[in-house]
C-alpha cells in the first residue's frame, strides 16, 4: 500500500514538473523543473526495484547532462535570443498537426472497440513439429 502511495506521489510530481518545463518562460526555471521531473522518474525506477536504472537516471541524466544544460542556458546570451523572430506564424500548422494526431488516435480507439483484437499467439515461424513416438 505504501508503494502505491509513493508511486502516485512520484507520478504526480513527474507530470506536474514536466508541464512546468514546457510552460515556463525562463529557460533556467525550465531546466530546474526538468531536474525535478528526472528525479521523480528515478524514484519510480527505484519503486520498481530497478536500482541500476535509478542510479543511471540520477548520476548520468541529473548529475551530468542537466548540469551541462544549465551551464549552456546560463552562458547563452538570452537577450539576443529574445530579440530574434519567434515561430508564432506557424501556429496553424501546429493546430492542424494536433488535430490530425487526435483523429488518428480516435480512429485506432474506434477500431479496437469495434472488435479488432491483438494476436494471441506470437508472430514468427511455426514451431518445429515433433514426430510421433519421440
Amino acid at each position: 500500500m505504501l508503494t502505491l502511495i509513493a508511486f502516485g506521489i512520484l507520478s504526480v510530481v513527474a507530470l506536474a514538473s514536466a508541464v512546468m518545463v514546457i510552460t515556463r518562460r525562463n529557460a533556467i526555471h525550465s531546466v530546474i523543473w526538468l531536474i525535478v521531473a528526472l528525479f521523480a522518474v528515478g524514484g519510480v525506477f527505484l519503486l520498481q526495484h530497478a536500482e541500476f536504472l535509478f542510479a543511471v537516471q540520477i548520476i548520468l541524466y541529473v548529475g551530468g547532462i542537466m548540469v551541462l544544460f544549465l551551464f549552456v542556458v546560463m552562458l547563452v546570451n538570452i537577450d539576443v535570443a529574445l530579440k530574434q523572430a519567434r515561430f508564432s506564424r506557424q501556429w496553424q500548422l501546429g493546430v492542424f498537426t494536433a488535430v490530425l494526431v487526435f483523429a488518428q488516435l480516435a480512429y485506432v480507439i474506434y477500431k479496437i472497440g469495434a472488435g479488432l483484437s491483438l494476436p494471441t499467439q506470437p508472430l514468427g515461424p511455426e514451431p518445429a513439429h515433433q514426430y510421433p513416438g519421440d
